[in-house]
């Protein structure tokens, strides 16, 4: 989907390895990205770590993706947000804003318009910053936001956006916290 896209960021809403169910039903953690110095192989791509930085906030890492039918690269910027719970609150809103303000100045700065926003289930936290994403579009266009017809329009495209009263609550509190620090 990276290649296909050119995607230039992609945001994981999730900590470093996943949980991943195995068909005897162990649970076991997976990490779908490359370690540094080594490359990371999926069918036909392979994928490479150029550089990774850390802060409170996300793991910012730029990567680099090879077609190896082709030969063509394509380098994105991966930042993994680990500051989430399980319910789809956050225990630190400040750094979802700082991140907020770093997938909004790649939309300005970048020529792509396509950015991936990954979690677990795909629907909670992902949600939740697209959600917050859009409103703030709002804001800016309109002057105004409603956030139950932009969850409303998120569930016209996939059925349980936000699914619970915990992620529709921190909708809520993250565009407030956001708009008290740049309104």
């Amino acid at each position: 989907m990276i290649y296909q896209t050119e995607a230039s960021m992609v945001i994981m809403l999730t900590t470093r390895k996943e949980k991943a169910k195995i068909l005897s039903g162990i649970s076991n953690h997976v990490c779908y990205w490359p370690k540094k110095d080594e490359l990371f192989n999926c069918e036909s791509f392979v994928s490479t770590l150029i550089n990774s930085t850390e802060t409170n906030a996300f793991v910012k890492q730029e990567i680099c993706l090879k077609n190896t039918l082709t030969g063509k690269e394509h380098s994105f910027t991966q930042c993994i947000s680990p500051i989430w719970n399980e319910d789809g609150t956050v225990h630190d809103s400040l750094c979802v804003i700082v991140l907020l303000n770093k997938i909004l100045k790649q939309k300005q700065d970048s020529n792509t318009v396509s950015i991936i926003i990954h979690c677990e289930d795909g629907i909670s936290k992902t949600g939740i910053i697209i959600t917050v994403l859009n409103s703030i579009r709002d804001l800016n266009i309109r002057k105004s936001i409603n956030i139950f017809n932009a969850v409303k329009d998120l569930r016209r495209q996939r059925m349980n956006m936000v699914p619970t009263l915990a992620c529709y609550t921190t909708c809520y509190s993250l565009l407030n916290e956001y708009c008290s620090i740049h309104l």
